[in-house]
């Protein structure tokens, strides 16, 4: 039954999560037009990409975590604090190469769009940082210590926020204020993951 909840729970995180990243196409395509929308799928095509790796290797550590709670309910807050500083230099110095790196990437996939995708990707660099502390706090974290639903509801109030942030940001800066959108949403959740993670002693 738990096995049920937890894994329902993480089904509605990702479902909410998936509407709220088309949700973006969506509304810059209202204020913006095809082009725009180009430019920005490219851009985050890009840093999804990127974070496809981080999930690969986060997936592949996830049973060891979830046991090691088992064992130890403390498990990950030590392990946390005993790896913080190399997981954030590490998710830092990432996001600052996919922004050194913006041109580049822009020019050879981007073609026509390549300073538009360029220009996206470095506002988006940020979001490779937060997202990669959220896939430690919430997945390896909060959810292989079984709070899956605290993460979820963390997920649904963040698709609120975009939602509002997006909307607002496209219709002033088109893809620009899009791409500002994902990466202030991605510290949105950032912040409640964390706030979440304090306050049940995950972290």
């Amino acid at each position: 039954n738990k096995q049920l909840k937890d894994g329902y729970s993480i089904f509605v995180a990702r479902i909410a999560s998936g509407l709220y990243k088309n949700f973006n196409v969506l509304i810059l395509g209202f204020f913006a037009g095809t082009a725009a929308v180009g430019a920005y799928s490219i851009a985050e095509r890009i840093l999804r990409s990127a974070q496809m790796v981080q999930n690969v290797i986060g997936d592949t550590l996830y049973p060891s975590f979830a046991k090691g709670f088992t064992g130890d309910p403390g498990f990950f807050k030590k392990s946390s604090q005993k790896y913080k500083w190399h997981i954030i230099v590490t998710y830092t110095a990432a996001s600052l190469i996919l922004f050194y790196l913006s041109d580049f990437i822009g020019h050879v996939i981007g073609r026509t769009s390549s300073v538009e995708v360029a220009s996206c990707l470095k506002i988006m660099a940020p979001a490779f940082l937060f997202g990669g502390l959220n896939y430690v706090c919430a997945i390896l974290g909060m959810t292989s210590c079984g709070y899956s639903k605290q993460f979820s509801l963390c997920v649904i109030a963040t698709g609120i926020f975009n939602v509002v942030c997006s909307t607002v940001l496209s219709y002033l800066y088109s893809y620009h204020g899009t791409s500002l959108a994902l990466t202030f949403s991605e510290l949105f959740l950032l912040c409640l993951v964390l706030l979440f993670s304090k306050r049940i002693g995950v972290l």
